[in-house]
């Protein structure tokens, strides 16, 4: 199991040299500001006790019911790295005990996935990327996608995708699973704003889920609330 001393020894020269990165939460570095897109570098155990699987992420703070704090699931985009030379696919991974391992990661973090993280520092640039790498993709919700539209101001694009899913949610078929929830939540709520183009109803929306979603959490007082760009176009 990797220890937070551990992971210290990873963030702090992170820290020191970065003014906008921060760490709370235990295994976690993020990187500020935070807006509308939370990102960070997580520090993820494995099933071997010397080692630990470095990933960086990214996802949207204004989907219903996604807590920011919490370990994101298959709703985001991330990356994970080896340690070069090595193959985790074949058993090796970041190793604690090997004496070269925190140099190798530091630099890792600070030359490939701190300028990638900050690259998205708009909800604009964070969709590029977003749809260049998920869109099509079995393990991303198209009510999230649609969120994204709507949040971009793109109301044509999201009309015809609510269009789509409202059919499977009439009916509440799955009222103890909370992810059927959340998307249910997603499409129902947004359905009639959305057809009727009231784009201070959708912000409103947005605006109420995002808040939802950091309020008690270890980000809370990071947190900058800011327009979408579905109201300043």
């Amino acid at each position: 199991m990797t220890t937070l001393r551990q992971i210290k020894r990873v963030f702090k020269p992170l820290m020191e040299r970065h003014a906008d990165v921060f760490m709370v939460g235990g295994r976690t570095l993020w990187v500020g500001p935070v807006h509308h897109v939370v990102r960070r570098i997580f520090m993820d155990s494995t099933s071997m006790v010397d080692c630990v699987a470095p990933q960086w992420n990214a996802q949207e703070m204004f989907l219903p019911a996604r807590r920011p704090d919490q370990h994101m699931c298959h709703y985001e985009f991330h990356y994970m790295r080896d340690p070069p030379g090595e193959d985790v696919l074949f058993g090796k991974s970041w190793q604690w005990s090997d004496p070269t391992m925190v140099p190798h990661l530091v630099s890792m973090l600070e030359n490939e996935a701190l300028p990638f993280l900050r690259t998205l520092d708009s909800l604009e640039s964070y969709a590029v990327v977003h749809r260049r790498l998920l869109d099509g993709s079995f393990f991303v919700h198209r009510e999230d996608r649609m969120l994204l539209a709507i949040a971009l101001g793109e109301l044509d694009r999201a009309r015809t995708m609510c269009q789509e899913l409202l059919p499977r949610y009439r009916e509440n078929k799955d009222p103890d699973w909370w992810l059927y929830q959340s998307l249910r939540t997603a499409v129902v709520t947004v359905a009639e704003p959305l057809m009727a183009g009231d784009r201070a109803a959708l912000a409103a929306i947005l605006h109420g889920w995002e808040e939802a979603n950091v309020r008690g959490t270890v980000l809370e007082p990071h947190w900058e609330p800011t327009p979408f760009p579905l109201e300043t176009m």
